[in-house]
């Protein structure tokens, strides 16, 4: 997200400043079973980032401006970096296609194994693919 820039910073300056104060940031989506329910699952946006101790303040201001200022309209970035996303999975497929088949099944079974094969299994692939074709 941060390679779009914000609302208030340009992208090479946000990618600067994070390149400058922090180890790097990133968001990602995390998607965790409830116990004993196999209907049910919890997901969570996991913003994660790192920083020495004295750049601990900044990278949280830079978090924030990531999150709630990030620049989502900006078309050339978004179409690159879902061009990534869909070579990711095209190695994948390649090198771990057992574990796109357990998404498969896993999806199958409980709510948290259908969630995650939208995200990260071969839907979302195909779901990537066609939005690529889209655009």
């Amino acid at each position: 997200m941060s390679s779009c820039g914000s609302e208030t910073t340009e992208e090479v300056a946000l990618a600067h400043a994070v390149g400058t104060h922090t180890g790097g940031l990133g968001v990602a989506p995390s998607l965790l079973p409830i116990a004993g329910r196999r209907d049910a699952a919890a997901l969570h946006v996991v913003v994660a980032g790192k920083a020495l101790r004295g750049g601990v303040g900044r990278l949280g201001e830079l978090m924030g401006e990531v999150w709630t200022r990030g620049r989502l309209d900006h078309r050339e970035r978004m179409v690159a970096h879902l061009r990534g996303v869909v070579a990711g999975h095209e190695a994948g497929l390649v090198s771990s296609g057992h574990s796109y088949g357990e998404s498969l099944v896993a999806a199958q079974l409980t709510m948290a194994g259908w969630v995650s094969e939208m995200l990260h299994g071969v839907t979302a692939y195909r779901v990537a693919q066609a939005l690529l074709r889209r655009i």
